[in-house]
């Protein structure tokens, strides 16, 4: 029996994100057991010295020993998980393409490439700019996951976390999200509901209250760069600067030092405003032309 346009709708746009799902938490088991089997030795032994009398506290110990050498390498393992998924997004973003090309639907041009300046100006000021807004709100000091999962998060070097959580996983989630998700959704739903609905999906991947405020706004504008460039390269450009500056920033000191006095700040929020306004005026201005693909 054939499914009906609204089951192959569904899961043309779900059957993605639960397979996402489900490669990241393959991945994850994978990443635990390898660990268990690094740590064997400590393991075995910890489990030999269990009695009746101390079993409860011997699990807890080996528990919180586990999700302690995992946390250390949190980078790591987002990294593995990101490659994993990239190449699961590639398939149906390469198919995909595939599709409009043999159905000679008109395409986008792509921008020049001297416009994507304008696309690491505002990456440098939003980054920077909502670190300090998220600062001054105070709203990051009481999210006690967000601090933990920060101080696990840059525990790494600064070399291992701008190829890993600044390079490798923005690069991944970009394929999925904007790549695949949205380029479905906006088939669907036109550019602002499909924009906002999967910048809520790719907020909720995101465990804590900070993250997921914080990447809201960001995918709202991720969307918009890849409409208005046509190409995914602006989404991941744009990315990938966001969280290399958070990296940078982080580990160098300098958001502790900006983040330590209210005039620093106060200026800070002024002249990221003005530069991102900029950049976001001079994109705004581009516009968009299609062409009609042909298949070769």
């Amino acid at each position: 029996m054939n499914r009906s346009p609204q089951s192959r709708r569904f899961w043309r746009i779900f059957g993605p994100i639960f397979g996402y799902w489900g490669i990241q938490i393959v991945t994850q088991f994978i990443i635990g057991m390898v660990i268990v089997v690094l740590n064997a030795a400590e393991i075995a032994g910890a489990i030999a010295s269990i009695t009746e009398e101390n079993m409860i506290e011997k699990v807890i110990d080996l528990s919180m020993k586990m999700s302690q050498i995992l946390m250390e390498h949190q980078s790591l393992a987002a990294a593995f998980t990101a490659l994993c998924t990239f190449m699961f997004a590639a398939f149906f973003f390469t198919n995909d393409r595939k599709a409009e090309k043999n159905a000679q639907l008109p395409i986008q041009k792509k921008a020049p490439s001297v416009q994507y300046i304008w696309v690491l100006l505002f990456g440098v000021v939003f980054c920077l700019g909502m670190n300090v807004i998220i600062a001054m709100s105070g709203l990051a000091a009481r999210d006690v996951s967000y601090i933990t999962n920060s101080a696990a998060l840059y525990s790494e070097g600064i070399v291992v976390m701008l190829i890993c959580q600044g390079m490798i996983v923005p690069i991944s989630e970009e394929m999925m999200f904007r790549g695949v998700l949205f380029k479905r959704c906006r088939e669907q739903m036109g550019f602002w509901n499909a924009a906002f609905s999967v910048s809520l999906i790719f907020a909720f991947m995101h465990s804590t209250l900070t993250q997921l405020t914080y990447t809201l706004v960001l995918g709202l504008f991720l969307a918009y760069f890849y409409e208005k460039f046509g190409s995914l390269k602006a989404p991941a450009l744009l990315h990938v600067m966001v969280n290399v500056v958070s990296v940078v920033l982080t580990k160098t000191g300098i958001l502790m030092w900006l983040c330590s006095d209210f005039m620093r700040m106060a200026v800070c929020i002024v002249g990221c405003a003005f530069a991102g306004a900029v950049a976001f005026v001079k994109i705004q201005g581009m516009k968009k032309q299609t062409q009609i693909q042909v298949e070769v």
